[in-house]
């Protein structure tokens, strides 16, 4: 039992870097196909859909995507530390070694997010063009950040807030959209689905 009891803060040691590793996939999709996808000014994606392991920093990841004929597009995935190198700063024993560990090797910090959507905009756009590009790309919006939502009202048959919020900008019927959203496996899937993928 003592040999257990001296042996366990090692077994916690670096709990970060052991059950999360160094890397994090990060899945990138866009409204477009053919979109190549930089990290941190680096290539990862010749088209999207595409995931990528990346390696965890306390810095955050800067996204660019490029596509000819299309501005491009620019987003970011911030870091925080990772819930499960708490371990190793509370730990008393575990604390300096294994938190020094994390840190070294990048088990220490986690990405705040899994995936990216990039909204492509087209250059040199007509304003009919523009309006439409606007109007899809609050769809998708939507779509992706409420994905959960609008599950749960189709499944449950319910004409609530975020499917009435849909109806209002697709203009479509609430009937017509519960099967659409139950279809959708994804958030992506479901905002290709109601504006199309070019």
């Amino acid at each position: 039992m003592k040999k257990f009891l001296l042996l366990f803060p090692i077994l916690l040691s670096a709990c970060g870097t052991i059950f999360n590793g160094t890397t994090q996939t990060i899945t990138f999709d866009s409204n477009i196909k053919d979109v190549k996808v930089y990290v941190n000014g680096q290539q990862v994606c010749n088209q999207v859909p595409c995931s990528v392991d990346v390696d965890r920093a306390s810095s955050p990841l800067i996204i660019m995507a490029k596509r000819d004929g299309y501005k491009d597009g620019m987003a970011s995935i911030k870091s925080k530390i990772n819930s499960t190198a708490w371990f190793d700063i509370l730990w008393l024993y575990g604390s300096f070694s294994a938190a020094t560990t994390d840190y070294a090797m990048g088990g220490l910090w986690k990405y705040t997010q899994d995936g990216v959507y990039i909204n492509m905009e087209p250059e040199n756009m007509k304003r009919a063009e523009a309006q439409r590009f606007g109007k899809d790309s609050q769809i998708r919006a939507f779509s992706l950040y409420n994905y959960k939502n609008l599950q749960f009202e189709a499944a449950t048959h319910q004409n609530g807030n975020y499917t009435k919020a849909l109806a209002n900008l697709t203009g479509r019927n609430i009937e017509e959209l519960h099967p659409i959203v139950m279809n959708a496996q994804t958030e992506v899937a479901l905002a290709h689905n109601l504006t199309g993928l070019k």
